[in-house]
């Protein structure tokens, strides 16, 4: 393409040849090597490889097809015993990625046995390399050029720095990949134009960073496996075990979402945009078949050790809790229609409360099926002066909280029954702020309380999905006001009853 930068440089080609037999047409070499070479794969913006392109026969050069005549004449036979590469430096860059996807492959060595016109013959390849952002990989086995060809190769792939990917990252999310390894050892086997792998695979020490910043948005120590088999139509996996994960849910004071801020790329939106407008190339050509969705079987995802970090900041007073040692399990995990996983996870809010939730979910489409039950213990409630402050104007001077929480969705309708124990509970002064809707909050705590000094409320809720007005925690403090309204007018409008006149005010 008359582009001035080299695709190939090459310090050394070693040949040794064995025998030459004209009229047996025979050929045989010992050793081909190739050393200290350094080469470029450039994948340009329009996904073209010049490298790939320099190596495809030009027209001109193309060999006569043959005649029938000469298809009868025997061909030459020739045999390599070795085709060795040594000290290969290999550049790999992406351009088509802003900023370009780029990484060195350094010290390649590796070889083929064996090669010869016999392509019915499998032949032993080998091949290792470093990566110079970090990580290693291996290769070891046996390829067969002959319909149908195959490949059979052991590899492994050991401390993989994940940071080069990052460009692909950045064009989905706004996050920032600031460490995280990938590690895989298995079998990789190719035949009959299917692909399959089967062996381990760990990630480990993930950070995911909020773009711009040093705030974690999502991170663990160890997501492993070793029972992996994945194939073009189907991913399987025994049991992937997490370990240390730690993720973060910020409601920021627009009452907006970092996981909003993070998904939600304004790139991602032009170039949606850009696709939705581009006109068709023939809006009579019938639509291709859609292919068969890719399948995903996780027999159990192990957790231990997690935490959850909470936030809300659209409160007059900011609020924040932490949910640490978390452990637990889903099994079952199906991308069939209808599939239910079974979930079991246990936490500790701050220093003594506890978490639990258990129940089943179809976690492909949740909105479909979902019927899972929170239950939370021994909360202290003083932690929950923002919400008691804006919703109710009052802060609280003691209490704990126990709640028994049905999340129920069938074909996006919710219906949640839940069950709320507030003990010894004690309010303290007034909060005085813009928008804070001052309820009688003293009064129906009083008219609340048992002889124990506790409050039990039952609190159902229910609602569409599709409802562009659905908010589940307006629909909770809604509840939550005309309870203590009626709480409070009950026994007043009883009296106004009782001597014929109006009780409600």
């Amino acid at each position: 393409g008359g582009s001035p930068a080299p695709l190939l440089e090459l310090d050394e080609l070693a040949l040794e040849i064995g025998q030459v037999d004209l009229a047996a047409q025979k050929l045989t070499i010992g050793n081909i090597a190739l050393r200290n070479c350094k080469l470029e794969a450039v994948r340009d913006a329009q996904g073209k490889i010049a490298l790939l392109e320099a190596l495809r026969m030009h027209p001109a050069l193309a060999p006569p097809t043959p005649h029938a005549a000469a298809k009868d004449q025997p061909s030459w036979q020739y045999a390599v015993e070795k085709i060795e590469l040594a000290g290969f430096q290999m550049l790999v860059k992406d351009l088509s990625t802003r900023p370009a996807a780029e990484v060195t492959l350094e010290e390649m060595n590796g070889g083929i046995a064996g090669f010869s016109q016999n392509r019915k013959a499998p032949v032993p390849v080998h091949l290792a390399f470093h990566v110079k952002q970090g990580g290693s990989f291996t290769a070891q086995g046996t390829l067969l050029a002959a319909a149908p060809s195959s490949v059979d190769l052991k590899l492994k792939l050991a401390n993989v720095a994940l940071a080069p990917a990052q460009p692909y990252l950045s064009g989905v999310a706004n996050l920032q990949l600031a460490s995280g390894t990938l590690s895989t050892e298995g079998r990789l086997r190719y035949r009959d134009h299917a692909l399959q792998y089967d062996g381990g695979l760990s990630v480990r020490d993930l950070l995911l960073n909020e773009a711009g910043t040093k705030n974690r948005f999502l991170a663990w120590q160890s997501l492993a496996t070793k029972d992996l088999s994945v194939t073009q139509k189907r991913l399987d996996i025994g049991e992937l075990k997490l370990d240390g994960v730690g993720a973060k849910l910020i409601i920021l004071a627009d009452k907006s979402t970092n996981l909003q801020h993070v998904l939600v790329s304004g790139k991602t939106r032009t170039a949606a945009a850009q696709v939705v407008a581009a006109p068709s190339d023939s809006a009579n050509k019938q639509a291709p078949a859609k292919a068969a969705p890719f399948k995903v079987n996780i027999d159990r995802i192990r957790a231990q050790n997690g935490e959850v970090d909470f936030a809300d900041l659209s409160l007059v007073l900011p609020f924040g809790t932490r949910i640490h040692q978390i452990h637990g399990s889903f099994n079952g995990i199906n991308s069939l229609p209808g599939a239910l996983a079974q979930l079991e996870l246990d936490g500790t809010v701050d220093d003594y409360g506890l978490a639990r939730a258990v129940g089943q979910i179809d976690l492909f489409h949740p909105t479909e099926l979902t019927d899972i039950r929170v239950v939370f213990r021994n909360v202290e409630m003083t932690h929950l002066t923002p919400y008691s402050s804006t919703f109710a104007g009052y802060k609280i001077t003691s209490g704990k909280l126990s709640l028994d929480l049905e999340y129920k969705i069938k074909a996006r309708q919710l219906l949640g029954e839940n069950k709320i124990i507030m003990d010894q509970l004690t309010l303290g002064e007034r909060v005085e702020g813009p928008n804070i809707k001052h309820l009688p909050l003293r009064l129906a705590v009083a008219l609340l309380k048992d002889a124990d000094g506790k409050i039990d409320l039952g609190l159902p809720v229910s609602g569409s999905l599709d409802d562009p007005q659905f908010s589940y925690g307006q629909i909770i403090w809604k509840a939550i006001t005309n309870i203590i309204v009626k709480i409070v007018t009950s026994p007043f409008r009883a009296l106004g009853a009782l001597f014929g006149v109006g009780g409600d005010k």
